[in-house]
């Protein structure tokens, strides 16, 4: 099966491949380069998905910052 990469460098998991698999929108996926060939797989460690709970936690609070800063609202102490 073959895929054209799109002009942003995404590509798109066929939805067979998907399903079979098990993944979803919330699936953390690894990306690794092996012998000249681009692998990708699930990572279901308990530090991968830390690290992701982490980021997501960290988007969403810069996120209402920006709210409060921008309709002038300041902190609660």
């Amino acid at each position: 099966m073959t895929r054209k990469m799109d002009e942003l460098g995404r590509l798109v998991i066929p939805k067979e491949m998907r399903e079979q698999l098990e993944i979803d929108k919330n699936t953390i996926l690894k990306i690794e380069l092996e012998d000249n060939r681009i692998v990708i797989s699930k990572d279901d460690s308990d530090y991968s998905k830390m690290l992701y709970a982490n980021e997501e936690l960290t988007r969403k609070v810069m996120y209402y910052e920006r709210l409060l800063e921008e309709n002038n609202i300041s902190y609660l102490k």
